[in-house]
């Protein structure tokens, strides 16, 4: 279970820190989760985007993503790293409205990363959680470093640093 992280909380963290904004990632499956972050995001002005949760190889897709991207705070959607090259038609969709795909995924997902970024060279592509690095001590694995090159090479894929501590086993 998550601790309830709302605007309110956000901002008694942030305030002492000066005038910081920020953008919504989800991570609920639930549908109707979007639309309740989105009117939240109406009425709190630190909400300044909203990354959704969608299920892209759908039927219903398309609509959702018609639905959504009507609010001006929408810009993306977050998946995992799973069936990256089966969802390459509903990823251009983003592509041509200036949308973003955020991924979740471990390094095996990086070959598939780097062939959607391949495919579709304007998508904006964020890696989460810098592709599940393992912080141990050593040195990063060797698939990992070489994935992260690779991605590295194309100009609108983007590596999010975080989720480090979840990943840490330093003893």
């Amino acid at each position: 279970r998550y601790p309830r992280a709302m605007p309110e909380d956000f901002k008694a963290l942030t305030q002492p820190l000066g005038d910081v904004d920020t953008i919504v990632v989800e991570a609920s499956h639930w549908l109707e989760d979007n639309k309740w972050v989105l009117d939240l995001a109406k009425k709190k002005p630190m909400i300044v985007g909203y990354v959704g949760h969608l299920f892209p190889g759908t039927e219903n897709f398309p609509k959702h993503l018609d639905r959504f991207t009507k609010n001006k705070f929408f810009r993306g959607i977050r998946v995992g790293g799973a069936k990256l090259i089966e969802n390459i038609p509903d990823f251009e969709k983003l592509a041509t409205r200036d949308l973003e795909l955020d991924i979740i995924c471990g390094p095996d997902a990086l070959p598939d990363i780097g062939r959607v970024a391949e495919r579709i060279p304007n998508l904006r592509i964020v890696i989460n959680h810098v592709a599940g690095v393992k912080i141990d001590g050593k040195p990063p694995d060797s698939k990992w470093v070489q994935g992260i090159k690779a991605v590295a090479a194309h100009p609108y894929v983007f590596c999010k640093v975080s989720g480090l501590v979840e990943n840490t086993s330093l003893k």
